[in-house]
């Protein structure tokens, strides 16, 4: 007898994110086989979510452990195993006879935390099925391997800001320098890149000075565009203290792809403006002299 097969829906997630959580269902069709014995590799772009392993539906259906020995389900360093049929035991695989009470045979389930190192790929999962065939004169060791199911990974970037401020302690009418940088750490290229950069009200905009893109003052929005992996972005922007005042400027970094750590997103700077110096020997109005 030919060995049972796989079927063709083995399913995965189609589309996936980089540290997402993508369940794989593994069928075992119906065949008159026994000791029938599923496993599975959680391969190396992600990792097995504990808890996770299920029998979907077909005999002793419901959630397993993970721990050897004490039910149809187990996970050993990097590969979950199931043993499948009636009458399987944690030691041994069961039936499926081929019976229309049965058509689907058996699914199982479990779960694989997809790794950063997977974004921007696609990602491929095997099961393999051992059973043993008894209709033949002497039983007949059989091995099942599935096709491969492909899952696509979203690009995932990791941007992060650092701001800088020429002086923190200013007086009504200097000038302000700010140096802004976005980095992107990867792993893949980001693109549509945006910093929110808005000067407060107690700063007018003098000039700016982009590597990349451009700066408008009026949304205080710098399009940075494309930035690839391991690549930086500076821009430079003047301004003029108008009041006196202690005030917080924040920079916000954005992009198109999932951001694997947001923490780093934003960088403030707080500057203090102090009012001006007073000057007895000044000329405050028209006409006036100057004390000798």
């Amino acid at each position: 007898m030919a060995p049972d097969r796989l079927p063709e829906h083995q399913r995965a997630q189609q589309r996936l994110t980089a540290v997402d959580t993508m369940a794989l269902d593994i069928g075992a069709p119906r065949a008159p086989v026994q000791q029938k014995v599923m496993s599975d590799g959680t391969g190396s772009w992600g990792t097995y979510v504990p808890g996770s392993l299920r029998v979907v539906d077909g005999p002793g259906s419901g959630d397993k452990t993970d721990q050897a020995g004490d039910d149809q389900g187990e996970f050993d360093a990097d590969k979950v195993s199931f043993t499948l049929g009636d009458d399987a035991t944690p030691a041994a695989g069961g039936s499926l006879p081929n019976a229309a009470s049965l058509p689907g045979g058996t699914t199982v389930e479990f779960k694989v935390k997809v790794g950063r190192d997977a974004a921007g790929r696609q990602v491929t999962n095997q099961a393999t099925v051992g059973s043993e065939n008894r209709l033949g004169p002497e039983p007949e060791q059989l091995t099942s391997t599935s096709g491969d199911a492909v899952t696509k990974v979203n690009p995932a970037v990791d941007l992060s800001v650092v701001k800088s401020a020429d002086s923190t302690k200013v007086t009504v009418g200097q000038t302000v320098t700010y140096r802004v940088t976005v980095r992107n750490a990867g792993p893949n290229d980001a693109t549509g890149v945006m910093v929110k950069d808005m000067l407060p009200s107690t700063l007018t905009f003098l000039s700016a000075t982009a590597s990349n893109g451009t700066y408008a003052a009026a949304s205080g929005m710098w399009t940075v565009g494309a930035l690839a992996s391991g690549a930086s972005a500076t821009l430079t922007v003047h301004a003029k203290a108008t009041a006196v005042a202690e005030t917080t400027n924040t920079a916000t970094a954005d992009a198109t792809e999932l951001d694997l750590d947001p923490a780093n997103d934003s960088d403030s700077v707080k500057i203090c403006i102090d009012p001006e110096p007073f000057c007895p020997y000044c000329i405050k109005e028209s006409g006036q002299k100057p004390r000798n």
